[in-house]
């Protein structure tokens, strides 16, 4: 349980400011740290630091909300993009940045005028302000009626934007779909590429997260460093730093999504601890990494990408080792086993929340993900050396590119297929029933894996989609 101890104080510190965030007031962050210090009661120390913490994210939070209400946003602003162009089945939503504000401000257009912004690009919108649906430290939406100027970004923005769209240009020139799409996904977290009919079936076959830069990628990159430094006869401290090096020109380069900045700060706590030897357990570093990324940016607490994030993360961190245990009594290799414990592990974390916003629940989720599963390191290592490569002249990143054709379509096939399947998902309700439902099921995956009886965790969570599907 020792392994558990900065638990709390991170679940405080994430309750607090999403309460105070939801319901734009300090009283709902200070009755939740209170409420968690009183179930900690009988741990003193637990206690105190649940509630130093959880009051420190509430402050944070109600200064950033107050500062946000005291805007008075002007019919013309001008932003700078803090995240890619999401394309929406009535326009375009942009995230930016806005000088004086505490948060992000999501900018909406009907228009394709924001279709071509990069991350930190400048645009000058004319429009108005509503109240937003999504839960903010701003907490309002603009609504820009059009785009009157597009400045494209200077220095070291610009130039990762124009690399990043020359990579992009170059995949959708030598590769088909699904591969033009899902490569740069995978690489960048850049899904512009793809087509609304290979989104979907992501989603139906629980592979939507390849699509998503998060820890996958960065263990990725830093263990790649690692064994190429080793491969040159390099020393401990020389592997550690050159992973160091690694991490902060990969998030230099892909950018600041909430996915990769809990993966940046759970690889970085993580490095810092083997130079100091310290043998701490990896949910240390992820509830560090949540403390510290919550307390900096308080939209965090309410972002689904992060919750997700770190929910897969948590799974399988904690309940990977025991379900591989479980697992072992189907003689299976144990590479296979393995495969499928980290599956298991990851589906069964997020199935909550993929139920509470997307409405259903992928069924092929575990298959299809152990079948991708040994080519997504290949994809991703390829993929950032093809990145790399489109910088020099030469244009040597095309045999990169042309390399992963065949690892990007079989991620593509699988998806496709797993999709045609009948009943790939099935609908949950957007209430507290279905996701109830959905969270009995995983409880009982989890106690009877955990108790070494695959078979019958596999017989109830067969009867409960049959259950579902009738």
């Amino acid at each position: 349980m020792k392994d558990l101890r900065l638990l709390p104080a991170a679940l405080a510190v994430w309750a607090a400011t999403l309460a105070v965030v939801w319901g734009r007031g300090w009283q709902w962050g200070a009755l939740t740290c209170a409420v968690a210090a009183v179930v900690l009661f009988r741990a003193r120390g637990q206690a105190v630091l649940v509630a130093v913490l959880g009051a420190l994210a509430t402050a944070v939070a109600q200064r950033r909300i107050a500062l946000a209400d005291a805007i008075r946003w002007p019919d013309r602003i001008l932003a700078r993009a803090a995240g890619p162009p999401t394309k929406t089945g009535s326009g375009w939503v942009l995230r930016t940045r806005v000088e004086g504000s505490p948060g992000t401000l999501p900018v909406f257009s009907r228009d394709d005028g924001l279709a071509g912004v990069r991350v930190g690009d400048q645009v000058v919108v004319s429009g108005g302000v509503v109240e937003a649906d999504a839960p903010s430290v701003v907490g309002k939406l603009y609504v820009a009626n059009h785009v009157d100027a597009h400045r494209v970004a200077a220095g070291w923005a610009g130039w990762v934007g124009e690399l990043k769209a020359e990579f992009t240009d170059k995949a959708a020139e030598l590769l088909g779909q699904p591969g033009a799409g899902l490569l740069p996904a995978m690489v960048m977290g850049d899904t512009s590429g793809q087509s609304a009919q290979d989104k979907e079936a992501y989603l139906a076959t629980g592979l939507a997260h390849l699509s998503a830069v998060s820890g996958g990628n960065v263990a990725i990159v830093t263990t790649a460093a690692v064994v190429v430094l080793a491969a040159l006869g390099a020393g401990p401290r020389v592997r550690l730093a050159g992973a160091g090096l690694a991490l902060v020109g990969f998030v230099a380069v892909v950018g600041f999504e909430p996915s990769i900045l809990r993966a940046s700060a759970t690889g970085a706590i993580s490095l810092v601890a083997m130079a100091s030897s310290t043998k701490a357990p990896p949910i240390h570093a992820l509830c560090l990494a949540v403390i510290g990324l919550v307390l900096y940016d308080s939209d965090l607490a309410a972002s689904f990408g992060f919750a997700l994030s770190v929910a897969a993360t948590a799974g399988i961190v904690a309940l990977t080792p025991f379900f591989h245990r479980g697992l072992a009594e189907l003689s299976w290799p144990d590479v296979l086993t393995k495969a499928v414990a980290v599956a298991i592990a990851a589906e069964v974390s997020t199935m909550p929340l993929v139920a509470l916003v997307a409405g259903k629940v992928s069924v092929v989720g575990v298959a299809a993900n152990v079948l991708v599963a040994p080519v997504v390191a290949p994809i991703t290592v390829i993929g950032l050396v093809g990145l790399v490569l489109t910088a020099l002249p030469g244009g040597l990143e095309q045999i990169a590119i042309g390399l992963s054709s065949p690892l990007v379509g079989f991620v593509g096939l699988v998806a496709r297929w797993g999709a045609r399947l009948p009943q790939a998902s099935v609908p949950v309700p957007h209430d507290a029933v279905g996701v109830g439902f959905v969270v009995l099921l995983s409880c009982w995956v989890v106690a009877l894996l955990v108790d070494a009886r695959p078979r019958l965790a596999a017989a109830i969570a067969g009867l409960a989609l049959v259950f579902a599907v009738a």
